[in-house]
């Protein structure tokens, strides 16, 4: 009984020293700035938020790009990737702390590398009734269908206006769609261009249920 008592003592000894040894870790980590990520690898096209963390909230953030003709980072520390290679994002914060001024400058290591463009390449959609033929265009977003269920990329060039047999894509549903009429002159929301149906969009009109896409090999 005694040694049982013991070895129970010994354990809640031990549990606590672990405890306050991790505890004083991460009191010590969390003091330190630091960024969301120290790398990161994305396809040209593609958007990354990075964050600075363990900051104040009144602190001003600049945000830079060792090159921009490879990746941008806007003020909130969106990455727009562009262009294969290596990139250095700096984040620099200014703030007050303890009634002294700080500064923290910290990096992000992006790695870029180029999506394989599937211009010209042929997606079947298809209903009970309807089969239509869709080219699509060199986007990245279009290289991502190709990939489902890989999250379409939403850095692409957006536009309103639409022809018959346009098919597109929007970030905020996220839903595709296809044009089977013109009697709006622009879209309600922005769309991404996908690709277009050169005919029989126009007998989507009258199709319910499910929707089929397939690659057409």
């Amino acid at each position: 009984m005694r040694r049982k008592r013991f070895l129970c003592m010994a354990a809640v000894v031990l549990t606590v020293l672990f405890c306050c040894a991790f505890s004083s870790k991460e009191v010590h980590a969390a003091s330190s700035a630091r960024l969301s990520k120290k790398s990161v690898t994305m396809t040209a096209g593609e958007k990354y938020r990075l964050r600075m963390r363990n900051i104040p909230k009144n602190a001003t953030v600049i945000w830079t790009s060792s090159n921009e003709r490879r990746a941008t980072v806007s003020p909130r520390g969106v990455v727009r990737a562009k262009k294969a290679g290596t990139v250095k994002i700096r984040a620099t914060a200014a703030y007050r702390q303890n009634g002294k001024e700080k500064t923290a400058r910290l990096s992000c290591r992006i790695k870029i590398r180029d999506y394989k463009s599937v211009k010209g390449k042929k997606i079947k959609m298809s209903t009970k009734n309807t089969e239509v033929i869709i080219t699509l265009n060199g986007s990245k977003a279009a290289a991502d269908l190709v990939e489902l269920p890989k999250q379409l990329s939403s850095g692409e060039a957006t536009t309103r206006d639409y022809e018959i047999g346009d098919f597109g894509y929007w970030n905020d549903g996220p839903d595709l769609a296809i044009f089977y009429d013109d009697i709006y002159k622009k879209t309600i929301v922005r769309v991404i261009p996908l690709g277009h149906a050169s005919s029989g969009a126009e007998a989507l009109a009258h199709e319910k249920g499910k929707v089929r896409l397939e690659l057409v090999k």
